[in-house]
């Protein structure tokens, strides 16, 4: 980082800008990882954390070829946020 002279105003003011966006960095940071640890703390159902066992192994196999699982959370991701956006007054 380059020094700044006492009557380098525009250093001294690039310096401040730096330091601004890093203390709005900071935020973005923490809000982040409190929602992160928000999320992480509520429980899943009990239905989620067993395998599926009423679906033969064919049927998983070619799930899992096809990416099922991922399709899926990829599509209810793309409706929460179509949901959410929706919501914002400015552009919904």
């Amino acid at each position: 980082m380059q020094e700044c002279k006492a009557y380098d105003i525009f250093c001294w003011l690039g310096w401040l800008i730096d330091e601004i966006k890093l203390v709005f960095v900071g935020i973005y940071t923490s809000i982040l990882d409190s929602i992160t640890g928000l999320l992480t703390a509520i429980p899943s159902p009990d239905f989620l954390l067993t395998p599926v066992p009423a679906m033969p192994a064919s049927v998983l196999f070619f799930a899992d070829l096809f990416m099922i699982p991922y399709g899926l959370s990829a599509m209810v991701s793309a409706y929460l946020l179509r949901f959410l956006v929706r919501r914002l007054p400015i552009i919904g």
